[in-house]
């Protein structure tokens, strides 16, 4: 049987999953590479496909761990030769495979993209995040190695672009190849556009904003307009936070079907928007999304990693990186004037919804906290995440294991003033995301809760209050001997005089 039709017929699912095709005699890697993907677009195939052949050498290990692309259905073709994907418990998106050492293994693969992967193929161009396309190996050793990571795309022509968020693009036998190297982890920050492309560059802040779209793509505006957008949604949290240290950021939109609400994804050095066509710039809605996911990239890098570099994905921080950013976000649009304070208490309402809720990207937390801090007589959340902001240079959104994670720096810088209510705090909401009843505290001088309708409401109907304005604009900008003087709260105090008493009584 010809290995397609024996293919369809042992997968008939096959067109929305990935095919692990056999291995093949292992192809030379190219010079320097520890690791090399090469990346065949296969436009002709029905449907359009995208072929990966992964190349590494296994030195010492006798098995390999493979991360396969989110949202994918794998498939084995059992042919003589194709070493096992055996499933790792615990982890769906993981595959192992065996192998000897020393061995180099080239392995092949098919992907057809789906409508909601952050990867889109068009007739002439090629834009996708890593973890959407790439079978990424695993290193979960404790020890934090470094590897050349290679990364070539077949196909491209003399004019087209080959952009991305990191690495370094380089020549090999004739052909473009992106070099890169690190720990395996950064592989899954990887943000690439191939082929015939819009782009816009603007500087933000001193620092460059570069703007990428396929050239053909089915959006009411086009890259400048886009650019123009971004520049002024990013600008605002840079200037809130008073940080020039930025490094150069690429931004790609991925057209997406009508049917679909706008999504964003952060990652290093780089912001991914999907967004449906009908859309326009200006427009509140594409607008909101650039702000709330610049804002995401900020909070899963630079307060320190959000994860660990075993475990990269940690959705039990995504109240941080997530959350945070909604807060943030909400609170900028509205002390920006973007939008209304009734609009923004109908987003809060919408957030109490059970569903919404147990995601866990939520704004209440950071409401609740910054809300009890200035109860308190403190300066706010936005003193305490200044003091622990760092240098742009120290950015990253996962670790070693020996590397403090953000959510702890956050709650130890908290705990002077707040005690232990933040860590009380956390616990209800993993145990019980979706029973939020936001208080007076939390909401602040800008907002109300009717426990009868189950919605915030504005606190006033007419402008808001000078302690609602302050509460908006925050306090981050002028941060100063505030920013440190973590004076415990008289109950932290009364804890802490208790606790040293009760050591005495013991001796």
């Amino acid at each position: 049987m010809h290995r397609a039709t024996r293919l369809a017929f042992l997968f008939p699912w096959l067109p929305l999953g990935l095919a692990l095709l056999p291995a093949i005699a292992a192809a030379a890697l190219p010079a320097a590479c520890d690791l090399h993907w090469q990346v065949t677009p296969q436009r002709g195939a029905t449907p359009p496909q995208v072929a990966v052949a992964l190349t590494f050498d296994a030195g010492n290990r006798s098995r390999t761990e493979l991360q396969l692309p989110e949202g994918s259905e794998l498939a084995l073709l059992a042919t003589e030769g194709t070493p096992a994907l055996e499933a790792v418990p615990g982890r769906p998106l993981s595959r192992s495979v065996a192998h000897r050492p020393g061995e180099r293994l080239t392995l092949r693969f098919a992907l057809v993209p789906g409508p909601s992967a952050w990867l889109r193929l068009a007739p002439n161009s090629l834009v996708f995040a890593a973890t959407a396309l790439l079978p990424l190996p695993v290193d979960r050793s404790p020890e934090r190695s470094t590897q050349q990571m290679c990364l070539g795309i077949d196909g491209l022509a003399d004019g087209d672009a080959l952009l991305a968020n990191q690495g370094q693009l380089s020549s090999s036998n004739g052909d473009r190849l992106l070099r890169l190297q690190g720990p395996a982890s950064l592989a899954r920050e990887w943000v690439v556009a191939a082929g015939a492309l819009q782009q816009a560059e603007r500087r933000v802040e001193g620092q460059a904003q570069r703007v990428v779209m396929a050239a053909a793509a089915p959006m009411a505006f086009n890259a400048e307009a886009l650019a123009d957008a971004a520049a002024k949604q990013i600008g605002t949290v840079r200037r809130f936070w008073t940080d020039g240290e930025a490094p150069e950021q690429l931004l790609v939109l991925l057209p997406a079907p009508a049917d679909t609400s706008p999504r964003g994804l952060a990652l290093r050095q780089a912001l991914l928007l999907q967004a449906p066509a009908p859309l326009t710039l200006p427009g509140a809605e594409i607008e909101a999304l650039l702000m709330q996911t610049a804002l995401q990239g900020w909070f899963r890098e630079r307060f320190g990693p959000v994860a660990y570099e075993q475990r990269p994905d940690d959705p039990m921080n995504h109240w941080f990186s997530l959350g945070f950013a909604a807060f943030y976000s909400q609170r900028l649009r509205s002390a920006t004037a973007q939008w209304s304070l009734q609009t923004h208490a109908a987003a809060l309402s919408t957030l109490l919804q059970p569903a919404t809720a147990a995601a866990g990207a939520t704004p209440w937390l950071a409401m609740r906290w910054h809300g009890a801090l200035r109860e308190q007589g403190h300066a706010g959340l936005d003193a305490v995440l200044k003091r622990l902001m760092l240098p742009a240079a120290q950015a990253r959104a996962a670790g070693p294991l020996s590397s403090p994670l953000a959510t702890h720096r956050l709650q130890a810088a908290l705990r002077p003033v707040l005690a232990d209510a933040p860590r009380r705090d956390l616990r209800e909401l993993v145990e019980h995301p979706g029973a939020i009843v936001p208080t007076p505290q939390t909401l602040g001088p800008c907002f109300r809760y009717d426990a009868a309708l189950r919605q915030v409401l504005p606190a006033t109907d007419g402008e808001p209050s000078t302690a609602c304005t302050g509460w908006l604009n925050g306090s981050a900008a002028a941060v100063s001997a505030t920013a440190r003087s973590t004076t415990p709260a008289p109950k932290a105090k009364a804890a802490a005089k208790a606790k040293k008493k009760s050591k005495r009584g013991r001796h």
